[in-house]
């Protein structure tokens, strides 16, 4: 093979592989840029701790405390917006044999 093949192919391997570097940045560029950060999340409702009433506007200066707070109850349905999602809460415990199953 003559040199001036050997570096014909050299010049081609070489711009082969600074192409492919610079297609590679620019991938790299075009996902950075396209990743979306988690929506801002709204906020939440006061909770007061059990065996508080919340102090509304209207009840105040009355000598209404307003209706007790519920007490604690089990979960029934999940429900999360952002992603579109609301499926039922399932039970479970574990039997006598110590295997999980279904409430």
């Amino acid at each position: 093979m003559s040199d001036q093949t050997w570096t014909t192919r050299r010049r081609g391997v070489l711009a082969l592989a600074l192409a492919a570097v610079v297609a590679a940045v620019i991938l790299v560029v075009v996902v950075v840029r396209a990743q979306v950060g988690a929506p801002e999340p709204r906020p939440a409702g006061r909770i007061d701790p059990p065996g508080r009433t919340a102090s509304t506007p209207s009840s105040q200066g009355k000598g209404d405390a307003g209706p007790s707070p519920l007490g604690p109850s089990r979960p029934v349905t999940i429900t999360i917006p952002a992603i579109g999602v609301r499926t039922a809460v399932n039970p479970i415990g574990l039997g006598a044999d110590g295997r999980v199953k279904s409430a």
